[in-house]
This record gives structure tokens, C-alpha cells and sequence, in this order.
């Protein structure tokens, strides 16, 4: 996989597509381990929350980033909306997301 981006991707767009494909394996797994082994994990996290385990364990990771690849999991069936929500950092209700 070359990476994901947009039907109407413009280059930059596309060249970040590009330079996350050799990563993608990897954080996929990391997501799924935080899942497994966190203790907040089995309750899911909204992306917020995933990105804060994420840095945590990992080191720095982008919101926007980790909310890609939540929904690339979601896409193959490993994650799933927990029909939950807790409130994010701008007090607005954020989905739940917990492993399938």
C-alpha cells in the first residue's frame, strides 16, 4: 500500500500519504497493543485519549494522525464505535472507540 489519501488528493496531501505508508504496519499494532495491555484501554478512548496513551508509551504522535489509522483500523473490522462517549477537550461528546 502506497498510503491513503483522498480521491482529490493534492500533492502534499499525497506525499504525506506516501511517507506514513513504511509506518503503517507498525502503529496499527501499537494501537491495537494499547488496546490489549492499557488498563484505560478496555474501557476504549476517544482519539484524544488514544493519542495520549499513544505519546505515553510510544512517543509523539499527531491527533490527526492517530485518527487515521483508528478509522483504517475501524475500516478492517478491529476496532468499532462502543455506542459510548465521554467528553473531549473542548467539552464536546467524543465516540468511544473499543476493539471489536
Amino acid at each position: 500500500m502506497i498510503g491513503k489519501h483522498h480521491a482529490h488528493a493534492g500533492p502534499t496531501e499525497m506525499a504525506g500519504a506516501v511517507a506514513v505508508a513504511p509506518f503503517l504496519k507498525s502503529m496499527h499494532e501499537r494501537i491495537v497493543a494499547l488496546y490489549e495491555m492499557d488498563p484505560a484501554g478496555q474501557d476504549g478512548f476517544t482519539d484524544d485519549e488514544l493519542t495520549q496513551a499513544y505519546e505515553a508509551r510510544f512517543g509523539r504522535a499527531l491527533r490527526h494522525s492517530i485518527g487515521a489509522r483508528r478509522f483504517e483500523l475501524v475500516e478492517k473490522g478491529v476496532l468499532q464505535d462502543s455506542g459510548k462517549t465521554r467528553p473531549g477537550p473542548t467539552g464536546v461528546e467524543n465516540i468511544v472507540w473499543s476493539l471489536v
